[in-house]
């Protein structure tokens, strides 16, 4: 009988071999995996799967089509090594995404919210949302991108940033010279903070440590209202 549990291992290992971060699926296989044992499965079945895929009674449907997936993907593999595993039919739990139509913030939009970032406290923080704000409005990068930055991705000679960690490689964005004397500021203002860096970031906490997307997503809302932009 195949070890499921060492199976999940070998799998995760390959996938994020591959560049594949996986992070739900690290967490619902074994759970899945534990799901088999209770009801003394030693193969991967369909039914179980879907049993398995809707256990989050209040879920949206677009979440069990996500777990159920997860599961698909896992089978395909084990079915290599365990014959007797069952693949779930991709038309099990059809789930459509609804996605939220893009809101497009005009240059007063991003001032206003620029203007709010300056009433957060301590000052650090405030420097740190303003200037964030900003250079996401010029150079169009995705949040992740700009967290990942590190100063040394700041090309000061030929006014560029360099892009390493961008969902399809690397690439260069150029930036104007008000934008570059716009993060010297805010590099100053972090140097007086933290003498001594305690991260190579570009973006920091107010703890001197990477930025990171949770504090984003929990200040955003707050500077959305203090701009009047709500809705």
């Amino acid at each position: 009988m195949t070890d499921l549990s060492a199976a999940v291992d070998s799998y995760l290992a390959m996938r994020r071999g591959l560049g594949f971060k996986l992070v739900d699926a690290a967490s619902l296989l074994p759970d899945f995996i534990g799901y088999l044992h209770e009801k003394g499965a030693g193969h991967v079945r369909t039914e179980l799967a879907l049993a398995w895929a809707i256990q989050p009674v209040n879920a949206q449907p677009i979440w069990w089509h996500q777990r159920l997936g997860i599961i698909r993907g896992f089978a395909e593999y084990l079915r290599y090594l365990d014959p007797d595993t069952e693949v779930p039919p991709r038309g099990l739990l059809p789930a459509r995404q609804q996605r939220v139509a893009p809101y497009l913030y005009s240059a007063a939009d991003i001032a206003a919210l620029m203007a709010a970032s300056r009433s957060l406290n301590p000052p650090l923080r405030a420097a740190t949302y303003e200037t964030f704000i900003g250079l996401l409005s010029v150079t169009g990068l995705r949040l992740g991108e700009a967290l990942a930055l590190t100063r040394e991705d700041l090309d000061k000679k030929h006014l560029l940033l360099v892009i390493r960690h961008a969902k399809r490689g690397g690439r260069k964005v150029p930036l104007h010279e008000t934008t570059l004397r716009a993060l010297q500021r805010y590099f100053d203002c972090v140097d007086r903070h933290f003498p001594d860096p305690v991260s190579p970031s570009v973006f920091v906490s107010i703890r001197g440590t990477r930025m990171n997307k949770d504090s984003i997503h929990a200040t955003f809302p707050h500077l959305i209202d203090q701009a009047g932009l709500t809705g």
